[in-house]
């Protein structure tokens, strides 16, 4: 679902905008924080760079959202 919304950025613009939840967990699974962001258009993706080095790297993906406005509320 994510890489179709990405690539419907690419081709359709602004008309792939969507709303998009992310939910900050505490180390027990409870959500501790909500971010509600509207009108959202993903940017940017980095993927993790797989070198294959086995020093126990940490792979990291980065994914750039640019939302038209943010909300941001306590879980309950």
């Amino acid at each position: 679902d994510l890489w179709t919304w990405i690539t419907a950025a690419r081709t359709n613009g602004a008309s792939a905008r969507r709303d998009v939840t992310i939910t900050l967990r505490d180390e027990a699974n409870n959500p501790v924080q909500i971010f509600k962001l509207y009108a959202v258009t993903p940017k940017g993706y980095t993927g993790p760079t797989l070198s294959g080095k086995g020093a126990g790297d940490v792979a990291i993906e980065e994914l750039v959202l640019a939302p038209e406005n943010i909300e941001i509320a306590a879980a309950s």
